[in-house]
């Protein structure tokens, strides 16, 4: 087998979920800003563990209207079932606020925005933060040069194995923290 492959691979992908996590929650002092640090405080629910769809929908119009045109949600995929729950077991006239995702590359829908499935956003619970809501054209990523690939033969000669390390630099930042809103479920 070919193990070059098999490890970059496993390091290409262990990179991508590592800068997802960074890019969506990262604490932004002497890391990387996520989007859910970088967003301004939108709608708080009225109960710890539930969302209502006027809640959503409040979160929706706390964001202003010149950000909307291109304004995305994104929950994990845990809220987005919830919310679809929530949909089919309240009143059926209420449907119309949500519009899964049949068929492959095509995104889901609530209130007419485009939901992103993102599984490092947070789940809902007492203080979480589960939907944010916004211009994503207004977050940037930086990249700083390549990714390094370092394989480390000496480090563990003694039990004749090797170790690999990858890393590259990245930043990424809200750009204005006015294109992004939060929804934030009751602490209390």
């Amino acid at each position: 087998f070919d193990f070059s492959m098999i490890l970059a691979d496993l390091f290409g992908e262990r990179m991508g979920r590592g800068l997802n996590y960074a890019f969506t929650v990262g604490g932004g002092t002497t890391d990387v800003q996520g989007v859910v640090t970088g967003a301004s405080a939108g709608k708080t629910t009225a109960a710890e563990l539930a969302i209502t769809s006027s809640e959503l929908l409040d979160l929706i119009h706390s964001l202003d209207v010149a950000y909307r045109n291109n304004a995305k949600l994104m929950m994990n995929d845990a809220t987005y079932k919830y919310l679809y729950n929530l949909a089919l077991t309240t009143d059926i006239k209420q449907l119309n606020w949500i519009t899964p995702s049949n068929m492959p590359n095509t995104p889901a829908m609530m209130f007419g925005y485009q939901v992103l499935i993102n599984n490092d956003m947070a789940s809902i619970g007492a203080g979480n933060v589960p939907v944010v809501f916004g211009d994503f054209k207004k977050y940037v990523t930086r990249f700083a040069g390549p990714q390094t690939f370092k394989t480390l033969y000496e480090l563990y000669a003694a039990t004749d194995e090797y170790a690999a390390i990858m890393f590259q630099r990245v930043d990424g930042q809200v750009l204005n923290s006015s294109a992004f809103k939060k929804l934030t479920m009751n602490n209390t």
